[in-house]
């Protein structure tokens, strides 16, 4: 699994060993190819363009995909 900033969508990427990680025994491969993306776009989107901080709150609706799907793993969910 690794993160690369250009051409993710190549067959071939190179990118810096320190962007790289083992894939854990827990997760397939499939898992570990969409992680990052889903991942990364759900994080930026977060704290980056909504500048989310602690204390905040975050409304999310649509859920469907695996971006919302991550939100819900990340954030508690108040009962």
């Amino acid at each position: 699994m690794a993160f690369v900033n250009y051409n993710a969508w190549a067959e071939v990427v190179c990118t810096p060993v320190e962007f790289v990680y083992k894939i854990p025994d827990d997760m397939s491969f499939s898992e570990a190819a969409a992680f990052p993306m889903n991942f990364v776009t759900a994080y930026m989107m977060l704290f980056e363009v909504a500048n989310l901080r602690e204390g905040m709150s975050v409304l999310v609706h649509s859920a469907g995909g695996g971006v919302v799907s991550w939100n819900f793993s990340y954030f508690p969910v108040p009962k």
